[in-house]
């Protein structure tokens, strides 16, 4: 990551949610904070339509929550990626709409009313 983005990796999502004492561990000795979610899209299920992310997020959504969306089909359903991609201007849209901002995942966990993207 560092080679392509000229900085070290800071945050951590661990796969499925799940922080074992391996992970702390890990994220303590590389010096990375570990990052959560508070709502998410399910829109890697095969099932999954641009409505029901859209819906999926909304319906747990809150000022200062972070939204998980996949951007790849590597554990996905095959296409996943490209109904998470026209979820997304709706959701951006609902959070204008509620007043909310969304800003960078780096600002994770700093109360405001902002929402980050995972």
């Amino acid at each position: 990551m560092a080679d392509v983005t000229g900085q070290l990796p800071a945050l951590f999502r661990p796969p499925y949610g799940v922080m074992t004492t391996v992970a702390h561990l890990a994220c303590r000795r590389l010096g990375l904070t570990p990052v959560l979610w508070t709502c998410w899209g399910e829109n890697w299920r095969k099932r999954a339509t641009s409505h029901s992310v859209h819906d999926t997020v909304l319906r747990d959504l809150r000022g200062g929550g972070t939204i998980l969306l996949h951007d790849s089909d590597c554990t996905s359903a095959t296409g996943s990626w490209r109904t998470t991609l026209r979820a997304v201007p709706r959701i951006l849209d609902a959070c204008q709409a509620r007043g909310w901002q969304v800003g960078p995942l780096h600002e994770h966990g700093i109360p405001d009313r902002r929402l980050r993207l995972v």
